[in-house]
């Protein structure tokens, strides 16, 4: 098996294993529907590399007050990513949130769902980044082989291993 790469936008169907949900969809494109309270999707083999992910997108048209967290590992493991979600009055719309811990390596991905009752939302698709912290450039040092990738930080605290991304911290 390939691994699958989640820095590129992925359609919500891309599934290995589910609960509860289907898809819909014609020539237009397809999407994931009936999503309710307890249901999940599993994507295998997702590919974070070294540098990881810190943020999560989805695409996503929400009928009830719901929450979509990622997970990896398991359905039931470790929540790394939290979505509180409203409703959208029909529309599609993108939501993010920030990772509670940068995802790296090869993982397999839980999208699992809370809310009360059923058909909660639509899901689209999906995507992973790097969200930048607006600070590439801020290292002014004459020789920038000076920096350490040990000691260059984003503004959460995280370390970062690409110079020039980051804070230097002497």
């Amino acid at each position: 098996l390939q691994t699958l790469n989640p820095f590129a936008q992925q359609e919500a169907e891309t599934i290995n294993q589910c609960l509860g949900v289907k898809c819909m969809g014609d020539h237009n494109g397809c999407y994931v529907t009936n999503i309710s309270n307890s249901d999940y999707i599993k994507v295998r083999n997702v590919d974070f590399g070294s540098d990881g992910a810190n943020y999560f997108t989805a695409r996503v048209r929400v009928e009830k007050k719901c929450t979509l967290m990622v997970r990896t590992g398991s359905r039931s493991g470790t929540v790394v990513g939290r979505i509180p979600m409203e409703p959208t009055n029909g529309e599609w719309t993108d939501v993010s949130a920030e990772l509670t811990t940068v995802i790296t390596g090869v993982k397999d991905l839980f999208f699992t769902f809370v809310g009360s009752g059923t058909s909660l939302f639509d899901f689209d698709s999906w995507q992973f980044g790097d969200k930048s912290t607006g600070i590439d450039g801020a290292v002014h040092l004459k020789n920038k082989e000076e920096i350490k990738e040990d000691n260059v930080y984003d503004l959460g605290g995280r370390r970062v291993a690409r110079p020039g991304k980051g804070i230097y911290i002497e």
